[in-house]
């Protein structure tokens, strides 16, 4: 090896390259996987539905689904469908009542005004939707095979807007905040039957963020997580946090937090709660602040909707080793199984 290496002296600085390579084992080059996210078009004018390949850093494949604005868009795994509710017209003229299924072709259903969330439960799709000026919130179920309305719900009451929802073994569970943000309701729903189950009332706590995980509730109550009864509301478990929760994710064994700052654009970062010790730990990340987040084994995909970013974070490692540029006010992303839109 000596006598090759005397010989031929780019061997040993390609020997240390490869070294270099396997120790930090992290680069854009062993990301794979596709995911699909939704963004406002170049001119602002219609937006945009990409399905875009991680490993080879390119769009697979753009669909256009008009004059809309979409918040978020939803992945249904039992019917291999992209769902998306457009909350308003792309120019923010009138509030729009649609949401756009996307399966090789697209289906257009229309629903409650502005519609803003999508939760799947065996056949059925609960669609949350903001209603009389964005302060009733009413969940409409619709049959996911043959788009038909199965009902509807108004949550929490007049006047209340919607906070945040999440999902488990066919309940959902949703917060809702009076106009005054003195009061917060706790709604429990049953999917199947789209019948209430409970409403808990909060006084004097702004909520903002909620998940299920491991037969445990956890919402977050200004600078808070508070871990609450499913059955009875009540608050059993409180622990300190950086600020607002923005959202909430998590693999059953942490709790994931990206952070809302009304006050300043600077503050950036995710907060982890470890559900076994219940240890907290802070995540600061320069130049990136979080609007939606989701993780995938130890990697946490960031998407910077301003930025028109998305950054995916080793939590092995504490750093960013991959950031890819998605174009213009991006929504979450989904990991996507699909061969195509």
């Amino acid at each position: 090896m000596i006598i090759l290496v005397k010989k031929y002296p780019w061997l040993w600085a390609l020997a240390i390259s490869l070294l270099i390579l396997l120790a930090t084992g992290c680069s854009k080059d062993n990301i794979t996987g596709t995911i699909s996210y939704g963004k406002v078009s170049p001119d602002s004018r219609e937006f945009l539905l990409d399905y875009y390949d991680l490993g080879k850093s390119n769009i697979i494949e753009q669909v256009n689904l008009g004059p809309i604005f979409g918040r978020s868009i939803f992945i249904d795994n039992t019917t291999d469908t992209i769902w998306v509710p457009a909350a308003y017209t792309s120019d923010l003229s009138e509030i729009s009542n649609m949401v756009k299924i996307i399966n090789k072709k697209v289906t257009e259903i229309k629903v409650g005004l502005s519609p803003v969330d999508i939760q799947f439960n065996q056949n059925i799709a609960a669609i949350t939707c903001l209603e009389r000026g964005f302060n009733d919130v009413t969940t409409y179920f619709v049959n996911t095979h043959d788009f038909r309305m199965l009902g509807k719900l108004q949550i929490g009451g007049d006047n209340f807007q919607f906070s945040d929802l999440d999902k488990d073994n066919g309940i959902l569970y949703s917060i809702t905040q009076d106009v005054d943000h003195k009061v917060s309701i706790l709604s429990t729903i049953d999917i199947a039957s789209q019948k209430l189950i409970n409403q808990f009332k909060y006084e004097n706590t702004p909520l903002s963020g909620i998940k299920f995980v491991n037969n445990e509730l956890w919402i977050c109550g200004g600078n808070k997580l508070i871990n609450v009864d499913q059955k009875t509301g009540e608050k059993i478990e409180t622990i300190e946090i950086d600020s607002i929760a923005r959202q909430i994710v998590s693999d059953g064994q942490r709790l994931i937090i990206s952070h809302y700052y009304p006050d300043s654009q600077e503050q950036k970062g995710l907060t982890v709660l470890n559900l076994n010790n219940r240890t907290v730990k802070r995540i600061d990340i320069k130049d990136v602040l979080p609007s939606s987040i989701i993780l995938d084994g130890h990697n946490i995909y960031i998407v910077d909707e301003m930025a028109g970013t998305l950054s995916v974070y080793d939590m092995r490692t504490s750093k960013i080793i991959s950031t890819y540029s998605l174009g213009q006010y991006p929504t979450n992303i989904v990991l996507s199984h699909l061969e195509g839109l």
